[in-house]
């Protein structure tokens, strides 16, 4: 079950329903492609894509901290997607490969499942998000510190904190951790960059499209979320980068088909 206060998912659904609008504009408009969403957590994007593919189903990985009661979401182990070879028009994931241990062999898969032609699609932070998320830390932290010291959110802290030991809160008080898996705090954003993920969907059977921006500036454990508006929050993002962008990969046409 996931901790977030309803203002906390009221501002994720936002910039999600943003970043969605944007990958949509690269799905086909047929009502009848078959969607596969990975990493699909509560189901909240997951309705939104059935809202124009009816049969649009998901996958979460086992154990995971969502809570949901979709029949249309598969558990799975986060490496063999369970559905055959060739099911599926689309595969789109949002801020998930980030968060894939083995992306070669997970992308073989996601290869796998897509029909001839198909489109793999993928909203993944940017280095814009890894840096404003380091320098935004410390403001975070101090309002932790604030909270704990008046009292509030007191019991919240304590539940953070719990298990962990005194080495991993030093670190956590000197520095944002790492968010994905690959590199370091300080060596992420290069795995966040346009460059790097270009590379990584370069893969025999796909071209590549152009990565679109995300179109706004947001960060994590945002303490602005609730006063700094959308509207600013893309007009911030044509000096700063945008947070996040969009990719997309086509697999290529069956033999004596056009593209």
């Amino acid at each position: 079950m996931t901790t977030k206060t309803t203002s906390e998912l009221e501002w994720l659904h936002a910039v999600r329903d943003h970043e969605l609008a944007v990958a949509l504009d690269r799905f086909p408009e047929e009502a009848e492609t078959r969607v596969l969403e990975i990493g699909s957590g509560t189901g909240y994007m997951l309705g939104l894509l059935r809202a124009r593919y009816p049969d649009a189903v998901g996958l979460e990985v086992e154990g995971s901290a969502y809570s949901y009661s979709d029949s249309g979401i598969t558990q799975y182990d986060g490496r063999t997607i369970p559905h055959d070879a060739g099911s599926f028009d689309v595969v789109f994931s949002s801020h998930v490969l980030e968060h894939v241990a083995d992306i070669e062999a997970f992308l073989v898969e996601i290869h796998r499942v897509l029909k001839p032609g198909g489109l793999s699609i993928h909203v993944i932070p940017s280095p814009t998000w890894r840096v404003m998320t380091s320098l935004m830390h410390y403001f975070a932290l101090a309002r932790t510190l604030l909270s704990s010291l008046t009292g509030n959110r007191g019991e919240e802290i304590k539940t953070k904190a719990k298990g962990r030991s005194r080495a991993e809160l030093l670190r956590y008080a000197l520095y944002a951790p790492r968010h994905g898996e690959r590199g370091t705090v300080l060596t992420e954003a290069w795995f966040f960059s346009r460059r790097y993920w270009n590379r990584v969907f370069a893969s025999p059977g796909m071209q590549c499209e152009e990565p679109v921006s995300g179109g706004i500036v947001y960060w994590g454990n945002d303490l602005f979320r609730n006063s700094i508006s959308l509207r600013s929050r893309k007009t911030a993002a044509g000096f700063l980068g945008a947070s996040s962008y969009v990719y997309a990969a086509r697999k290529a046409a069956a033999a004596g088909e056009s593209g």
